[in-house]
């Protein structure tokens, strides 16, 4: 039989790892797009620059320049955009995964004490609150 402290650690574990793997993407996503947002600016302002007269020699070679790199930030923001939505869903079904299966596991399967014992700490019976399931009835005689 697997330690039930063991599976108890990774339960409550591996949830925390999902949300924060999440998390980093998210930012790291997030953070692309503020650099694609900053990189427009800079764009907009060389074109303001351009527009204006204070930049005399091969404007429209610029301006060109300018218009294909705005493009490709374009491309890159929706892509960016479109990561950020992914991951934004995914930290949402990962969420409502973890919460059903804590709902189950609440609603379906009974609560079962272990009572450890003073000098080994091994638990010497298990006390089955409501059990009506053979799996559970199983469990609690495999620790009586």
């Amino acid at each position: 039989m697997p330690d039930i402290g063991l599976s108890l650690l990774s339960a409550m574990i591996t949830p925390a790892v999902l949300i924060s793997a999440c998390g980093t993407l998210i930012f790291s996503t997030a953070t692309r797009l503020a650099r694609i947002v900053d990189g427009v600016r800079n764009l907009a302002f060389l074109l303001e620059q351009l527009f204006t007269g204070r930049v005399q020699d091969f404007v429209e070679e610029r301006r060109r320049e300018i218009d294909a790199q705005i493009a490709f930030y374009a491309q890159g923001s929706r892509l960016a955009q479109g990561a950020l939505t992914s991951f934004y869903v995914a930290l949402v079904l990962c969420n409502v995964d973890i919460g059903t299966m804590m709902w189950h596991h609440a609603a379906c399967c009974p609560r079962i004490w272990f009572d450890s014992h003073p000098k080994t700490g091994r638990s010497s019976k298990a006390v089955c609150g409501g059990a009506t399931d053979e799996p559970t009835r199983r469990v609690a005689r495999e620790w009586s």
